[in-house]
């Protein structure tokens, strides 16, 4: 399921008590989510799915995304508390930016050949020293995506199913 956020004010409106937003699914927010008026008021960020961000975000809680964090931007997520996240992926539109920055062919193939391209390369990739801090935060996340989510994001499920039964 696609829960998408057109202004701060949708956004907003998903907090719970604590200033907590859960989306079980995908969430797309396309708007900015600036840290006065929006940000600092959102403890925690969590979806079940992908976030794919069209705008900045601004985080002063915690932000756990479970399954890939779509990102466009030249800068990294802003986020003060910890973050927790599988594949950071930039969008499909930045192609032909990625392939000349990896100088890799990545063809028309979707996320999962892409990443199967781009792994094997990884490690003399990120011995290069040209890479700005989000593209090395991206090709990083490659190499991140299959550990085990840490115990923070762990508890933080087990709360959210307990508070459900």
């Amino acid at each position: 399921m696609l829960t998408t956020i057109k202004s701060t004010k949708d956004l907003l409106a998903l907090r719970d008590a604590g200033g907590v937003i859960r989306i079980d699914g995908d969430l797309r927010i396309e708007c900015d989510v600036p840290w006065i008026g929006a940000g600092e008021h959102v403890s925690r960020l969590r979806t079940t799915g992908n976030l794919d961000c069209r705008g900045n975000l601004y985080c002063g809680g915690n932000c756990a995304v479970s399954g890939d964090l779509l990102w466009s931007h030249a800068s990294t997520p802003d986020v003060t508390g910890r973050f927790f996240h599988r594949l950071i992926l930039p969008q499909e539109w930045q192609r032909a930016h990625w392939q000349e920055r990896l100088g890799l062919d990545l063809g028309s193939g979707c996320y999962d050949e892409i990443v199967a391209l781009v792994l094997p390369e990884l490690p003399r990739l990120l011995r290069r020293k040209c890479w700005s801090s989000t593209e090395r935060l991206i090709l990083e996340s490659l190499r991140l995506a299959v550990l085990d989510e840490p115990a923070w994001v762990t508890e933080m499920r087990a709360s959210k199913e307990a508070a459900n039964v």
